[in-house]
């Protein structure tokens, strides 16, 4: 269900963009259906490899993604998409509810991680909290930038 990005590459867009990555169709269509009524545009990817394919053709401003990918782990999917944007809210959600894992997730820059089934009403709260949050770090490293010196 991916769409055309309306803006250009680099600039943000008032509707949060975000990716949905987990092997299962069935799950990245019904976190669209759940989650574009409440103003999020969501572009689905079935791949680790279809998911940075999406980030390199859209500005998005978070990920959910699922720890196992069909072609390798949701951790690599993650450190690829925050170093294409440190900012990124990137939420890891699982089937299986490892201590570990979600440490490892964190460790990586996982804004939270989720345990399947999960709450919608929960997991929409975790996103707008996580896309304030990267706003306003983004708008702290835009000032620092104005403010800073040219080397």
């Amino acid at each position: 269900m991916e769409t055309a990005d309306p803006s250009p590459e680099g600039t943000r867009s008032a509707t949060p963009k975000l990716i949905v990555a987990d092997d299962d169709p069935q799950t990245t269509w019904l976190l669209a259906a759940a989650l574009e009524p409440s103003g999020y545009a969501v572009l689905q990817a079935h791949a680790a490899a279809e998911a940075i394919r999406i980030a390199q053709d859209h500005t998005v401003d978070a990920a959910l993604i699922n720890v196992r990918m069909p072609d390798g782990d949701g951790f690599g999917l993650l450190q690829a998409l925050r170093e294409r944007d440190a900012h990124l809210v990137a939420i890891m959600m699982t089937d299986h509810g490892v201590l570990d894992e979600a440490r490892r997730a964190m460790l990586l820059g996982a804004y939270d991680y989720v345990t399947k089934p999960f709450d919608l009403s929960e997991l929409r709260a975790v996103l707008d909290a996580g896309l304030a949050e990267s706003a306003d770090a983004r708008e702290a490293a835009a000032a620092a930038a104005l403010t800073s010196p040219d080397p």
